[in-house]
C-alpha cells in the first residue's frame, strides 16, 4: 500500500486521511493513565512495580493507537473506502481501546502482590504481638483512609449541583443574539456577491456572520460563529466543527503566523486549502475573555476560567479567507483587510 505521510496527514491512492483531535489518542492515553494509577495503587505495593505499570499505562495506549490508525487506513485501502470510515472508525476506535485495556489489566494482574499473612513460629511472643500490632494499627490506618476518602467522594458529589448553579450564568430570553458586521474603512468595502463558495461549518453556535467583501479587486470572506456563556447544544472547540468542506476542499499547507489585529500582535492559525476551480488561504483564531489565540488549549484554559469567573461575554471563531493568486500574495491581502477593519463591535454584545 503506497502512502504518503505530511504531518498529521496520510495520504494513500483510495483518498487523504487527518489524524483529527478525536483521533489522536490524547483522550486514549488520559483514561488509561487515570485507569492505570488506580490499578497500581490497589493491586501493588512495591513502588517498584507501581511506577512499572503506570509507565506501561502510558507507553501501551501510544503504541495501540498507532497500531489503530494503521488498522483502520489499511481497511478503508482494502475495502476501497466502504469501511472503517466516518463513524465506523470512530466505533472501532472505541472497541480497539477497550480491548487493548483489558489486556493490559489482564496482564497487569499476574504481577499482583499478595500480602504474606504467614507468622513465624519461632519468632517470640513479643514479636508476634509487635506484628500483631503493626498489622491492626495498618488496618485502621487503610480504614480511615478509605472512609475520609469516601467522605470527600460524597460531599464532591453533593456539592456538584450547587457549583455547577454558580457557575452556570442565566440566558435572559429576548430576540435570537445578531451579530452586527464589522466596521470597515476604504479600501474595504461590503459586497453581496460571493465568489469564492467557502463557508465554516460550526455545530449550533448561538449566531453567525458570514460577509463578503472587496478590497484592491479581490474578495474577501469574513465568518464568525459566537457562543454564549451558557450554550450546551455547541462547542467551540471541537473535532466537529470544519473550517472549510472536506468534500469539496483538500488542505494542502498549514501553520501558524503572526499578524497586526487592531493593534495587538496575534499569532493565527493560517490553512491553504484547494479545490479543482481555486485556492483559498485562510486565517483563524479564537476570541475568549477579550483575548485573541489560535492556540486550541489556551482556548480551553480562557474557556474555563470565563466559567469560573461567570464571565458573560462568551466566545467566538474568527475566520477569514482569500484567494490564493499569483498577482500578490494571500497573507499582504488579509493583513490589509485587518488593517482596515474592527471587530470590537461585532464581538461586543450586551450582557446577558
Amino acid at each position: 500500500m503506497p502512502v504518503l505521510l505530511e504531518g498529521r496527514f496520510i495520504s494513500v491512492p483510495t483518498g487523504k486521511w487527518e489524524v483529527a483531535e478525536a483521533c489522536s489518542g490524547i483522550r486514549y492515553l488520559t483514561s488509561s493513565l487515570a485507569v492505570g494509577f488506580l490499578f497500581a495503587g490497589l493491586l501493588y505495593r512495591t513502588w517498584v512495580r507501581r511506577i512499572g505499570f503506570f509507565i506501561a499505562s502510558a507507553v501501551v495506549p501510544i503504541l495501540a493507537n498507532a497500531v489503530r490508525v494503521f488498522g483502520i487506513v489499511s481497511l478503508a485501502y482494502v475495502s476501497g473506502n466502504r469501511i472503517a470510515v466516518g463513524v465506523d472508525h470512530m466505533i472501532y476506535g472505541w472497541i480497539f481501546f477497550t480491548v487493548v485495556m483489558g489486556l493490559l489489566l489482564s496482564v497487569g494482574s499476574w504481577w499482583r502482590e499478595k500480602s504474606d499473612r504467614r507468622t513465624d513460629t519461632t519468632a517470640s511472643p513479643v514479636t508476634v504481638v509487635n506484628k500483631t500490632e503493626r498489622s491492626k494499627a495498618n488496618r485502621q490506618s487503610s480504614a480511615t483512609a478509605t472512609l475520609a476518602l469516601s467522605c470527600c467522594s460524597v460531599i464532591a458529589v453533593a456539592l456538584a449541583p450547587v457549583y455547577a448553579k454558580f457557575i452556570w450564568v442565566p440566558v435572559a430570553q429576548g430576540s435570537p443574539l445578531k451579530l452586527p458586521s464589522p466596521g470597515v474603512s476604504p479600501p474595504v468595502r461590503s459586497t453581496n456577491t460571493d465568489t469564492i463558495g467557502w463557508k465554516p461549518a460550526f455545530f449550533a453556535p448561538n449566531t453567525e456572520l458570514a460577509q463578503s467583501y472587496e478590497i484592491r479587486g479581490q474578495q474577501i470572506e469574513l465568518y464568525i460563529a459566537y457562543y454564549s456563556p451558557t450554550e450546551s447544544q455547541g462547542k467551540l472547540i471541537s473535532s466537529t466543527n470544519f473550517l472549510f468542506d472536506q468534500r469539496a476542499w483538500s488542505r494542502t499547507e498549514e501553520g501558524e503566523l503572526a499578524v497586526t489585529i487592531e493593534g495587538r500582535l496575534v499569532r493565527t492559525h493560517e490553512i491553504h486549502i484547494r479545490s479543482p476551480q481555486t485556492s483559498l488561504v485562510i486565517w483563524d483564531w479564537y476570541w475568549i475573555d477579550d483575548t485573541y489565540t489560535s492556540n486550541s488549549y489556551l482556548a480551553k484554559f480562557l474557556l474555563l476560567k470565563s466559567q469560573v469567573v461567570r464571565d458573560r461575554r462568551g466566545a467566538a471563531i474568527i475566520a477569514i479567507a482569500t484567494e490564493d493568486r499569483g498577482d500578490q500574495p494571500a497573507s499582504e491581502v488579509l493583513q490589509d483587510f485587518l488593517n482596515h477593519t474592527s471587530l470590537k463591535e461585532v464581538l461586543r454584545l450586551p450582557e446577558n
